[in-house]
């Protein structure tokens, strides 16, 4: 696997939860990118100052929730509270594999060794053993990865993975019943076990 697939776009944001209904309901009636540049640029249905940040955060969103598939995009525009949350979450582990393998590591070995709090070097730890796996790794500048970090610790805590992204105790999250079962509708039974972490 590459760099690209490997990290996604775990550059571009956290959960984004206030944008990615919107750009949801937009991905189920666009038909063009001409209607699409209309909505997010022109329109400006994120509320964004700058057309440049709307249009990066649209794609952002877009890149985790299309592959999926309609019945997926469906499923985040129907649900709310922590299904919605947990649907979204879901998309970027499958978007970004980083983050599943930051879960299964240094979250785990945490919680096994008895202590209950990440730690923001943990990332840096954790990305350096993941370039000898993945030497295009460092293609990413130094910016880049503290981003990265920044933005996997705020999509752990939007999920409830962390009390807030500055502290960053571990909590139990359990994976709703109504996701699992979206998640095995398109074959990602890993990605709902994996969104269990039990302490």
């Amino acid at each position: 696997m590459s760099a690209q697939p490997y990290a996604g776009d775990l550059n571009g944001g956290s959960l984004l939860l206030g944008d990615s209904r919107k750009v949801a309901e937009l991905l189920l009636i666009v038909k063009s990118q001409e209607q699409w540049n209309l909505e997010i640029a022109s329109n400006n249905i994120l509320q964004r100052n700058s057309i440049h940040t709307a249009l990066r955060t649209a794609k952002t969103i877009r890149s985790r929730l299309e592959p999926l598939g309609p019945q997926y995009i469906e499923a985040v525009v129907a649900s709310y509270d922590r299904d919605y949350i947990q649907l979204l979450m879901a998309a970027l582990m499958i978007h970004s594999p980083i983050v599943v393998d930051f879960m299964r590591g240094p979250m785990t070995e945490t919680s096994r060794v008895y202590k209950n709090e990440l730690t923001r070097p943990m990332w840096f730890e954790f990305f350096d053993e993941q370039v000898r796996r993945y030497p295009e790794l460092t293609k990413y500048s130094e910016g880049t990865i503290k981003k990265m970090g920044k933005n996997i610790f705020r999509a752990l805590a939007e999920a409830g993975y962390i009390e807030t992204p500055r502290k960053k105790k571990l909590q139990t999250v359990y994976a709703s019943d109504d996701v699992t079962d979206i998640l095995e509708q398109i074959d990602r039974k890993d990605i709902a076990a994996a969104l269990n972490f039990i302490l």
